[in-house]
């Protein structure tokens, strides 16, 4: 009821005269139809998981406006971007890890029909809070003490003309590289169900190991119709350092077969001796290049390519499971069967303990981090309080600084005289 409320309230609010930013998937109900038919069949042959994941994609395309996901590690400012974005603050940041879920912000009738909306994994309504305010959030952001997170998803009603305008919905995913499973496959999700993503890369630590494997896994290997990087904190960096900044960020998508994907700044900033990013700089160029994605004549094309290699993507999976379990049905002896069954369990348990090793390297690394910054930390204090008491040993107690100073100046007055 929910989502249907919200896509009805989005086709109110476009004009006529913006139907040519309405989804080209009007165009593709054939498309809808064969995909809806293969759901059929493979519910029809007990194959359930498919079935649903066929008739997700079915759902998340026949939809009547465009949907962006900004993405990328945590604590990349992807938050504050949005806000940006939308001209106001909607979506809570902070100095850690802050959204715990995949939240989608949508536009409202009108100011009274703000809301924020928390649903749980079937899309059924937990909490309600009608208005958008720091306050509101509490209970839905990411605790950073270890107790336990919101689970589902958030949708947040907001009165936004831009939003309006252009029949756009906005995904803020949870950060990249995040080893708790949940929020990591809904980062997967937001990827794989948006017409464009935006990647956010901190210009002060850009293009780290971590994000060329999380580009290369969600998003050089998928179809996206549209996609951008942006670069947050620009300002951050040194003037005189921002173009070689950007030269590497350059170089190093080269060389990773990435080079075509467009680069823009968050920030109007000043980039010394070079005019070539003048027009990817700002809020308001990437405004533009986004309404230019919702125009663009391409858009139906790309949108069948997307949804195709979605498609095609399930059902490799399916096929490969199928025959897996051909394989096993034809082998006729019952120890040979099991033998089998056991390897590919064998298999499947390596990779489990493989990832769960990784987790506690990862945790031990973060432990011995955290106590070598604590340790460079006592060390730095202890050299400044050292210093401060020398210098305050060199200068002398204030009274003896100030009878000083009356004398120079009465010696000063007397010279005059």
């Amino acid at each position: 009821v929910v989502d249907a409320n919200s896509v009805a309230s989005n086709n109110a609010a476009v004009s006529p005269d913006r139907q040519n930013k309405q989804s080209p998937i009007l165009e593709l109900g054939y498309l809808i139809s064969e995909i809806n038919n293969a759901a059929k069949s493979l519910h029809e042959a007990c194959l359930d998981e498919p079935s649903k994941q066929l008739g997700q994609v079915s759902n998340d395309v026949a939809k009547n406006r465009f949907v962006l996901a900004v993405v990328g590690e945590f604590n990349r400012g992807k938050s504050t971007f949005i806000n940006k974005l939308l001209g106001r603050a909607v979506v809570p940041v902070g100095n850690l890890p802050t959204t715990a879920v995949l939240t989608r912000v949508r536009c409202s009738v009108g100011h009274n029909q703000e809301r924020i909306l928390h649903l749980d994994d079937n899309n059924k309504i937990i909490s309600e809070r009608r208005e958008i305010s720091k306050e509101a959030w509490n209970g839905l952001t990411v605790d950073n003490k270890g107790n336990n997170d919101p689970c589902g998803s958030i949708i947040v009603n907001v009165d936004n003309a831009w939003l309006a305008e252009n029949n756009l919905e906005i995904l803020d995913a949870p950060g990249a590289g995040d080893l708790k499973g949940g929020r990591a496959k809904q980062t997967e999700e937001a990827i794989i169900k948006s017409d464009g993503v935006i990647v956010a890369i901190d210009s002060r630590q850009a293009l780290s190991m971590t994000e060329k494997l999380f580009m290369e896994q969600h998003i050089a290997s998928r179809k996206i119709p549209f996609l951008m990087i942006i670069l947050t904190r620009m300002d951050n960096v040194d003037p005189d350092e921002r173009l070689e900044t950007l030269e590497y960020i350059e170089s190093r998508l080269k060389s990773w077969n990435m080079g075509d994907i467009p680069i823009y700044i968050s920030r109007d900033v000043e980039i010394p001796e070079s005019d070539k990013y003048d027009s990817h700089k700002g809020i308001e160029a990437i405004r533009v290049a986004i309404e230019s994605w919702i125009c663009d004549p391409g858009r139906k094309e790309l949108t069948e390519v997307w949804i195709k290699s979605r498609v095609l993507s399930i059902l490799s999976r399916t096929e490969e499971a199928i025959k897996e379990q051909i394989v096993a049905f034809e082998i006729k002896d019952e120890s040979e069967r099991e033998a089998f069954i056991n390897t590919k369990k064998q298999a499947l348990q390596k990779i489990e303990d493989r990832f769960r090793e990784l987790c506690y390297q990862f945790e031990d690394r973060k432990r011995k981090c955290y106590q070598a910054f604590q340790d460079l930390l006592s060390e730095c204090q202890e050299r400044m309080i050292k210093a401060l008491q020398l210098r305050a040993m060199q200068v002398g107690s204030p009274k003896v600084r100030l009878k000083s100073y009356i004398e120079n100046q009465q010696s000063k007055v007397i010279t005059m005289l």
